[in-house]
């Protein structure tokens, strides 16, 4: 069987939006951008693993504010 396996380029900063937040965090209803994106992988039954491109210095933040918040599992590092 073949595995697919999905790639998000989330490393984005947002700087032509004017905020201090980068943009794959910033808050739509309450819950971060990145968030819907990997939402939707996640349920997808073809996707096996998901690989996330976060900056270094967001990469915990993403771990804590979305993985584990949100219970996904086929985030991989």
């Amino acid at each position: 069987m073949m595995k697919i396996v999905a790639l998000i380029a989330a490393a984005g900063k947002g700087k032509r939006m004017n905020t201090r937040i980068s943009k794959p965090f910033i808050p739509i209803f309450g819950k971060p951008i990145l968030a819907y994106t990997i939402e939707k992988f996640e349920k997808c039954k073809l996707i096996d693993k998901i690989y996330l491109a976060v900056s270094p210095e967001e990469k915990e933040l993403c771990r804590k504010n979305i993985i584990l918040k949100y219970n996904i599992s086929k985030v991989k590092d």
